[in-house]
């Protein structure tokens, strides 16, 4: 392949790109202009105030600051976006296009948050019910290949606003009548840690799905 075919495919590449994301802008723009500007306000919904016997339970938890709607932001040389989803609320989008091999996992991002153990969560989660929707357990992988019981899980409370969790964001495909299929799975590592891997080649535009049960 010549140097000059290969410099026109890839500007006809780039040219693609640009039309998806100015697409993509004026849809947001008709958005925020019809419902007005969002905020992650709705995070919380349905909590009521932890009991002060329990105070003591909740972690202490510095969260950096989430992406602001509508906003391109990079995570480890991707672009993606926040924007209202296609299943409900607001959803995780990927501005670039992402190739997956059939052979291996492409990981991307780590589920971040406060860690509880069974416990500790068990209790809090009466209180504080958002933590039981954005949670996960970290430790699955290495439960299930020891057969330990479930009183020894640790669970992540990877609110997107209380532990800046960006990841937070990717929508669920459950229930099935959503008639939408996975493109990510979660990774659980050592050490408590739980990434997320795309399973299929995304499109530029394309919004990231996961299923949490």
């Amino acid at each position: 392949m010549t140097k000059h075919l290969l410099r026109h495919l890839v500007g006809e590449y780039q040219l693609k790109v640009e039309k998806i994301r100015g697409k993509f802008y004026r849809c947001m723009q008709i958005f925020l202009a019809k419902w007005g500007s969002c905020s992650y306000d709705n995070e919380s919904i349905d909590d009521i105030k932890v009991p002060l016997r329990y105070k003591h339970l909740v972690k202490q938890w510095a969260p950096k600051d989430l992406p602001k709607i509508n906003t391109d932001f990079s995570v480890s040389e991707r672009i993606y976006h926040i924007a209202p989803s296609s299943l409900h609320g607001f959803g995780l989008l990927s501005m670039d296009c992402i190739k997956v091999c059939y052979v291996e996992l492409t990981e991307f991002m780590e589920y971040i948050g406060p860690c509880y153990n069974y416990n500790d969560w068990v209790q809090l989660v009466q209180y504080t019910k958002s933590m039981r929707r954005y949670g996960v357990a970290a430790n699955y992988i290495q439960l299930k290949e020891n057969d330990e019981n479930k009183g020894a899980t640790m669970y992540i409370n990877g609110r997107p606003k209380v532990a800046g969790n960006i990841v937070g964001f990717i929508n669920s495909t459950w229930p099935i009548t959503t008639n939408k299929q996975p493109n990510c799975i979660f990774e659980g590592c050592e050490g408590n840690h739980v990434f997320v891997c795309v399973i299929k080649s995304i499109v530029a535009g394309e919004e990231l799905l996961i299923y949490y049960n």
